[in-house]
């Protein structure tokens, strides 16, 4: 079965003209097509823009670079040591673009991240993450 993901965006150099984008496509690579309409349709044939050229990168293209601006945060938070899970999420939840729990999991999975019993402290009692 083919598969395919479209991006539909202005070309940045003409607002009139629209670009369409075949950004995934399981069959082969596709060329963008642009058109206008302006009361009425009309094509304006193949255009050379790229998503990255909008600003845009494919949706896999955002996920690699969110799961990279994570675990940077994340490595940069437990570099002094173990935190609360807690505190984790809390600070996680407030980054921008947020975090979500199920990434801090996939995380700490495939970075070799140990929760540990945190039994002193100003903390109390808890799971905390460390290294």
């Amino acid at each position: 079965m083919a598969r395919s993901e479209i991006l539909l965006d202005r070309n940045p150099e003409d607002l009139s003209e629209r670009v369409l984008f075949l950004i995934k496509c399981s069959e082969r690579e596709a060329q963008a097509i642009s058109y206008r309409c302006d009361g009425f349709f009309e094509w304006s044939g193949l255009s050379d823009l790229t998503p990255q050229d909008l600003g845009k990168a494919p949706q896999e293209e955002r996920k690699s670079a969110n799961r990279e601006q994570a675990e940077e945060w994340l490595l940069e938070r437990l570099s002094e040591g173990p935190v609360m899970v807690q505190k984790i999420m809390e600070d996680a939840s407030k980054q921008d673009p947020p975090i979500k729990e199920r990434m801090l999991r996939v995380l700490k999975k495939d970075l070799g991240i140990e929760s540990i019993r945190i039994t002193e402290g100003n903390n109390g009692n808890g799971d905390g993450y460390g290294d």
